[in-house]
């Protein structure tokens, strides 16, 4: 996985992953589940439009959020566009099953 550090203050802090989430996410989020990590307080999805591809990004991140104070912001939500419509309701279905 190709990354670039984001960031001068306090380098290897953010890095970046220019590779698809549903192959980078869930190498990662096994290798941080395995250890015991469950290192996310905040969660930035912006990812693919496609219902499988929102439904893969949500199941792959869920083992790295903090159980006990977590947040997940997504982008594109609306209902101007299909696709906005397509990311509202997988949304909705990960908030209503927690």
């Amino acid at each position: 996985m190709k990354t670039r550090t984001l960031g001068v203050a306090r380098p290897r802090r953010l890095d970046a992953a220019t590779i698809a989430s549903t192959a980078a996410v869930p190498a990662l989020s096994g290798m941080l589940w395995n250890a015991g990590s469950r290192p996310c307080d905040v969660i930035f999805l912006d990812g693919g439009h496609d219902e499988d591809v929102l439904r893969a990004d949500f199941a792959n991140f869920a083992p790295l959020a903090k159980e006990a104070w977590n947040r997940v912001v997504v982008d594109d939500l609306g209902s101007q566009y299909e696709f906005q419509r397509t990311i509202a309701s997988v949304w909705g279905e990960a908030v209503a099953n927690g």
